[in-house]
């Protein structure tokens, strides 16, 4: 589709995948409860609802 814009990646969507997908059945089940809790308590409340695309390394770094 020649200029349609592509969907929004919305972090928490995306985060949520990644965990799930990639990164829990590769870890040891200790750490894949850690990170769902930073995602959960940190990252999903701060960068929830933004398009990954529009995070800029100022939001990562008032993040911080």
């Amino acid at each position: 589709m020649t200029g349609s814009a592509l969907p929004k990646s919305i972090f928490k969507d995306y985060a949520i995948k990644w965990f799930e997908v990639y990164s829990k059945p590769n870890i040891e089940i200790v750490i894949a409860t850690t990170y769902a809790r930073q995602l959960k308590k940190y990252l999903v409340p701060y960068f929830g609802d933004m398009d990954i695309e529009d995070i800029t390394t100022d939001d990562i770094q008032r993040f911080f």
